[in-house]
């Protein structure tokens, strides 16, 4: 073998090793690539939108807020309306202690807004002189509108103790108008717009029954008995027979004054075309009436006498 060949066997065997050397390698690489367990991501997204709720629609109504004389106590008579449910609340608090009474809480959802005779509610008749009690009636917020029952009649009376929180019925059966003596201890009141008056002792319970006077009696008129005021001294009342009423204007009217003690009643305006009705009673000689051209006059009681108040 020649020196010449040896070269080229050595090189041959070199290539050879490096050849298989390498294959080795690249197969290494492969099984390594080949084997590798993958990398499985779980993606989990958060819920970031708001679940959806019901709010409902609340509405309140203040029918009427009444402070007290003294400003101690508020009264709140209000409706709320929550979706379809009706809650109708008569409350008295207390600004000072923070007391607060609950008089009344109605569920008045069932009855619709169109039912002629409405639903029922508590309004504030008068506050005690001396702060301790409540007086309060209840209307109706349907009715008719020339005899539907306003202020101050209604359907009953009742006194609420504002230290103890309990209440007494006073009158059962209302009346389209009230009066309360200034000491408060006789109610008088109309039962019927075309009747006469009651006197009601309020701790005995006794009663005296009024019938109208004799008066002119009007044929097909509508007539109505309402406008009672106590003098201020407490010893008498007064209180208006209108004939005509629902009409454009008040055709005739009387002014009649009851001495409760014995059931006497004296005619102060009779007949008169000019339609007066009195509106208060503050001085004891000085009854302020007004007529139906809006124009006020003084009344005595006493002398029966009538002069311009303007």
């Amino acid at each position: 073998m020649t020196q010449q060949f040896k070269q080229v066997f050595v090189i041959l065997a070199l290539f050879s090793i490096l050849v298989l050397a390498n294959c080795s390698t690249i197969n290494q690489q492969s099984t390594v690539t080949s084997t590798a367990s993958p990398i499985k991501t779980t993606l989990t997204l958060a819920n970031t939108l708001p679940s959806a709720t019901n709010t409902p629609d609340i509405e309140t109504v203040i029918f009427e807020e009444s402070v007290s004389p003294n400003g101690e106590w508020i009264a709140v008579v209000s409706l709320t309306t929550t979706n379809t449910t009706k809650d109708l609340l008569f409350t008295v608090s207390n600004n000072q202690t923070n007391q607060k009474w609950i008089v009344e809480q109605t569920d008045v959802s069932e009855i619709k807004p169109s039912s002629p005779t409405g639903f029922i509610y508590p309004y504030v008749f008068k506050w005690s002189q001396d702060n301790n009690h409540l007086y309060y009636s209840h209307l109706s917020t349907g009715g008719d509108g020339c005899f539907g029952l306003r202020r101050p009649g209604g359907l009953d009376l009742k006194r609420f103790d504002l230290s103890r929180g309990n209440m007494v019925a006073i009158q059962k059966s209302g009346g389209t108008w009230m009066a309360l003596s200034p000491d408060e201890t006789i109610l008088a009141y109309a039962s019927g717009w075309n009747g006469g008056i009651t006197i009601l002792e309020v701790e005995k319970g006794k009663e005296l029954i009024l019938s109208l006077p004799q008066i002119k009696n009007e044929q097909n008129m509508i007539t109505a008995t309402s406008y009672l005021y106590w003098a201020p001294d407490g010893k008498t009342l007064i209180y208006s027979h209108m004939v005509g009423v629902c009409d454009i204007k008040i055709w005739y009217s009387y002014i009649i004054q009851i001495n409760p003690e014995n059931g006497r009643q004296t005619v102060l305006v009779d007949h008169d075309d000019r339609g007066f009705i009195p509106v208060e009673w503050n001085s004891q000689d000085k009854i302020l009436l007004i007529d139906n051209d809006n124009i006020n006059w003084w009344l005595n009681p006493s002398t029966q006498e009538i002069t311009s108040a303007d």
